[in-house]
């Protein structure tokens, strides 16, 4: 945006003369909110021996009332807004340059400093809005000659607009707010921004065809006073600067704020008049959640934090009080002369479900000392509220009746997170249910004996086995003698370990020769005791028949090789020097395959995991051990860490000595700083879904068949190679999905919410770079009382496994049809 009519900086800032507020950062929180609300001011400056070292404001201030923080003792630069975004004075002259800053950072206000480093005063948002808006008006006197003609129509307006110098186009492109121009005379809406259809959920064409069709959504209230104001407008009597609310055609209500301003022709008369419309839904509940904070303010301040009551309580139930505490206002609402002159108002506002409770909590006071009891209460403000209320009682023989004290607490915060937590364990059990990896469970006594606990429904289809068929078992009892040692040893080892481990393990069922990749996390107690572990087994069974597949086709093996998507390393003894690597290891670690060949795996493994790899290294040396799983961490060549989940088998001759080694590396750094993440949460959530490969979703299909993603996970990102904010938006995942396989995940979904049944499909990802990827969705549907349908679900990219089968497939088609065979030999006879 050009410098030209830019407004001055003194209309533009809050400097130090104004309303600048600077408080010290060990100034207290309660402080700075009192200083705030004297000034009338948003945000705080904080200081450190003169120098600007953050900015509070007063979603600061809310976020410190929300966790109930000591506002009197604690220091301001504890609720400072993170990053710190400033501006340099020399900056003020560009208005382009200043609203990116606000884009970028997603701030309210901006600091302006001086080439010292010190603060000379604050830009608001809004400022800088009402800046934009008034540029926009000299812009729009300055540049009407674009659409001086009356009869233009709205696309040759547009076309006008799009025609005027550049400053004109930043301008409303940057205000964020819809901007409108019509005629004076007609009425005829000339022009109208995109804006427009997002805020009013209400086309442009419609509007163009009917410019009044946008008092339809006038909410209720507010129709009667803009309807008036707008006449007086269409009669030049007044122009528009109005708050109102509209609704929206999906239910929803927004505040916006009109404004508009005139437009004079060459003769100097009104013409045109052009409206800026705001969105202020936002500050609207700011402003009410300001009310709301402001009431809890006044309840630390006066430290009310239960209500304490005596009272007479006789024996066909009626009560006379002796004491209200002053704290009843803050947990009920009401005052203790509101409950004291009118008896019946607390039992009033208790619902009728709860009424019962009461009742019978006062009839155990007649045979009991202390009674606790959980209700419900109607607060004043008309919100329901959860009560803790503990009561204790003495007999009072002379008056006949039990002197009561009852102590309130309001549990309402509490009862939101359990309610909280049940439906996290519900989103787990719709997880446990739904994923397609065999999950078990098993009890470590205290003994150190095991004792099967459960599997989910996967484990069942893979196995045959059922939680009714083990539960209570031990390993002996479910597994052939062989299998169950086998077993026993990796769920001590897990326990010894007290961390996750990994394993490849040949585990036959129903007649089946299955080979699995198994994870054991053990689950500790208070007193760091294993007492539970969670394992997860992934049936990789065409991954060995792959593999073996590889080791009979030096063809196949180097196709599967060259376009694996994990990284793979060949090294041969005695040096074990990574002798072939595949593209995506290079990838991976950032080093060609030259550079990789004069390399060992030490030198590129992290020092710390040297140690940790040298005991498997070792068995599989003196032949105890051909294959081993572990996450390590790599060297990049560039020095950063890589974190790899590394499968390692050696190739032996009828001799039993080492052929080569081949190394799998699979990538999961992401995974791991989504497991950092994960940690922090809840510890069930946590254990399991690390133990879940594949992408989680959670999806919503209202009533009326619109979709909603309303949780993806990193894995899902990463697969449908789509950052969080796009992945949450259901137009962009159909816009992957291959076209021909459009119509199948269409038919599962329907069918699946018909018949409310789990469905399981394989379909392609189309990438714009024209990657295609296989993936395998498996989702479980759960219809809600709102009729909307909740879906949970896992994707798993299969697309190394398809492309095997293809290549196995084509292979074998090839030798069917080839008649004459033809072998290729060098000059001694050895077959290439």
């Amino acid at each position: 945006m050009t410098q030209t009519g830019f407004p001055s900086q003194g209309s533009l800032i809050q400097n130090a003369q104004g309303h600048l507020l600077t408080v010290a950062f060990d100034t207290p929180v309660m402080e700075v909110v009192q200083c705030m609300s004297q000034m009338e001011v948003g945000c705080a400056l904080v200081l450190e021996q003169g120098q600007l070292i953050g900015l509070v404001t007063e979603q600061d201030v809310m976020r410190a009332i929300a966790r109930r923080t000591d506002l009197d003792s604690t220091p301001v630069s504890a609720f400072m807004t993170p990053p710190l975004i400033t501006l340099n004075e020399s900056e003020m002259g560009d208005l382009g340059a200043i609203w990116q800053k606000f884009q970028q950072s997603s701030v309210r206000y901006l600091p302006v400093i001086n080439q010292q480093g010190q603060a000379t005063g604050v830009i608001p948002v809004e400022k800088l809005q009402h800046a934009l808006i008034e540029h926009l008006q000299v812009a729009i006197a300055r540049n009407t000659a674009h659409s001086d003609r009356k009869d233009n129509e709205p696309q040759q307006v547009e076309e006008a607009f799009q025609q005027t110098e550049e400053q004109l186009r930043q301008i409303v492109e940057n205000i964020e707010d819809i901007f409108l121009l019509k005629e004076v005379e007609t009425g005829k809406l000339l022009y109208v921004n995109q804006l427009y259809e997002q805020v009013y959920q209400h086309s442009c064409e419609a509007l163009y065809e009917n410019p009044d069709s946008w008092m339809d959504l006038l909410h209720p209230e507010d129709r009667d006073r803009i309807q008036r104001k707008f006449e007086r407008e269409l009669q030049g009597e007044d122009f528009f600067d109005e708050e109102y609310r509209i609704v929206r055609p999906d239910g929803s209500i927004r505040w916006l704020w009109d404004r508009s301003f005139p437009i004079y022709n060459r003769a100097g008369q009104i013409y045109r008049y052009a409206v800026v419309s705001r969105d202020i839904t936002e500050r609207k509940h700011l402003e009410l959640a300001l009310k709301e904070s402001e009431a809890k303010l006044n309840d630390v301040l006066n430290s009310a934090i239960a209500s304490i009551t005596s009272f007479r309580l006789f024996a066909d139930c009626h009560i006379e009080y002796l004491h209200i505490s002053a704290g009843t206002e803050a947990v009920h609402g009401y005052t203790p002369e509101e409950f004291k002159a009118n008896p019946d108002l607390w039992r009033s506002r208790i619902p009728t479900e709860d009424r019962e409770i009461i009742s019978a909590s006062y009839e155990k006071l007649f045979t009991e000392r202390n009674v606790y009891r959980e209700h419900r209460f109607y607060h004043k403000d008309g919100s329901l509220r959860w009560i803790a209320c503990t009561l204790s009682s003495r007999r009072d023989e002379v008056a006949d009746c039990w002197i009561v004290t009852a102590v309130d607490t309001d549990i309402t915060e509490r009862k939101q997170i359990e309610a909280a937590l049940q439906e996290k364990e519900q989103f787990l059990r719709s997880i446990y249910e739904t994923i397609e990896e065999g999950i078990f469970v098993i009890d470590v006594l205290e003994n150190g004996d095991f004792r099967y606990a459960g599997l989910n429904p996967a484990h069942s289809r893979l196995t045959g086995l059922s939680t009714e068929d083990i539960q209570g078992k031990t390993p002996e009892q479910v597994l052939p003698p062989e299998d169950a040692a086998s077993a026993r040893r990796n769920y001590q080892s897990c326990v010894k370990a007290g961390a996750t481990i990994s394993y490849v393990e040949y585990m036959p069922f129903g007649g089946q020769d299955l080979w699995w990749l198994t994870r054991l996390t053990p689950l500790q107690d208070q007193h760091s005791r294993v007492y539970r572990i969670v394992g997860a087994s992934t049936n990789i069974t065409a991954f060995k028949q792959i593999e073996n597949a590889l080791r009979q086709s030096e063809e196949r093996f180097r196709a599967v090789f060259e376009q694996a998507e994990i990284g793979i390393a060949v090294t041969f003894p005695p040096h074990f020097l990574l002798a072939q690597t595949n593209p995506a290891l290079h990838k991976i670690l950032g080093y060609s395959a030259a550079e990789l060949m004069h390399l060992d795996c030490h030198q590129i493994t992290h020092p710390e995991d040297i140690a940790i790899e040298q005991p498997f290294i070792q068995e599989m040396l003196a032949g105890r051990r051909q294959a081993y799983t572990l996450e390590k961490r790599y060297i990049h060549k560039n020095g950063y860490i890589v974190w790899a989940n590394l499968t390692c088998s050696v190739v032996v001759n009828a001799a039993g000595q080492i052929q080569m080694a081949i190394s799998m590396i699979e990538d999961i750094t992401q995974r791991k700083i989504a497991e950092t993440a994960l940690r922090q949460s809840e510890a069930k959530f946590r254990r399991l879904t690390e133990n879940i490969p594949g992408g989680i979703f959670r999806g919503v299909v209202h009533s009326d068949g619109s979709h909603l993603m309303t949780y993806v996970s990193p894995q899902f990102c990463e697969i449908c190679e789509l950052p969080t904010e796009a992945a949450l938006q259901t137009s962009v995942l159909w816009s992957i999905v291959h076209p021909e396989d459009v119509p199948l995940l269409q038919d599962s979904i329907s069918a699946s919410i018909r018949d409310l049944q789990p469905f399981s499909t394989e379909l392609r990802l189309l990438f714009p770079s024209g990657l295609v990827k296989w993936i395998q969705v498996n989702a479980r549907p759960e219809r809600q009382p709102s009729s909307d349908v909740i879906y949970d679900g896992v994707i798993l990219d299969v697309t190394g496994r398809k492309r095997a089968e293809q290549e196995i497939w084509f292979q074998a088609n090839l030798l069917n049809q080839v008649r004459n065979a033809v072998i290729c030999t060098d000059l001694e006879g050895i077959i290439i």
